[in-house]
């Protein structure tokens, strides 16, 4: 029973290991295409200090 548990165990954990769709490996010689990062948004600008008098 133990040995049922353990593979019934097992089996479930392989198949939701999360790949979705056919498994593939890439050519050896292939482009390697990368998405950029995102960039954070740019801080607003802060109001100017007025020059002392």
């Amino acid at each position: 029973m133990k040995r049922v548990l353990c593979a019934l165990a097992a089996t479930l954990a392989l198949g939701a290991c999360g790949q979705m769709g056919p498994l593939y490996l890439p050519d050896a010689n292939g482009n390697v295409i990368t998405r950029p990062t995102r960039t954070p948004p740019e801080a607003a600008p802060t109001p100017a200090t007025p020059l002392p008098k």
